[in-house]
């Protein structure tokens, strides 16, 4: 399964507003997930990379994509906020 065709748009437009980087590249990438059977957005992050850390700035690119929320208000130490994905899962 994909994400939905929102999502890839909302990914690819704000890609497209970004340089030539690797935040660009990962934005591609991220628009092309596939999720395993049962699979939350949020373990898909944490599949993808080496560190809570490194998933956590990488779906901080969906925030700012318009594509996941992140919750503010239940910000920890070091800006940390809860983000949140479409299907209901979180990284925190």
């Amino acid at each position: 399964m994909s994400l939905s065709r929102k999502t890839t748009k909302a990914l690819h437009e704000y890609a497209q507003t970004l340089p030539p980087s690797s935040a660009r590249a990962q934005c591609y990438t991220i628009a092309n997930y596939s999720l395993l059977p049962n699979e939350t957005i949020a373990e898909r992050f944490l599949r993808d990379h080496s560190g809570k850390d490194h998933a956590y700035r990488a779906a901080k690119l969906m925030v700012w994509a318009g594509c996941a929320k992140a919750d503010v208000e239940k910000m920890k130490n070091f800006g940390y906020a809860p983000i949140t994905f479409e299907d209901g899962s979180q990284l925190d």
